[in-house]
């Protein structure tokens, strides 16, 4: 990444602009699919689907820094810390 000062300083935004569009595609499909799926009434179903969407969204959102490549890159492990002593 020597070569590329712009995208060192960017870093931040490109990470932010990716979990939130990327997870926002993610969401949508598992509510569709879900409300496809789910053997109730249409509009039962359209309102299960379209609730879900925002708390999917966080969700993935979540996960998504957690597991993010860029801290095991500085030699942190990827995955959740809670309740670990700091290595």
């Amino acid at each position: 990444m020597g070569d590329r000062p712009w995208l060192r300083r960017m870093q931040g935004a490109l990470r932010v602009s990716a979990a939130t569009l990327g997870t926002l595609l993610i969401a949508t499909i598992a509510c569709v699919a879900l409300a496809r799926f789910v053997p109730m009434q249409e509009e039962d179903r359209f309102t299960i689907g379209f609730a879900l969407v925002t708390p999917l969204w966080i969700a993935a959102m979540c996960v998504a820094f957690v597991y993010s490549p860029i801290s095991a890159g500085r030699g942190a492990r990827p995955g959740p810390r809670c309740g670990r002593a700091p290595s």
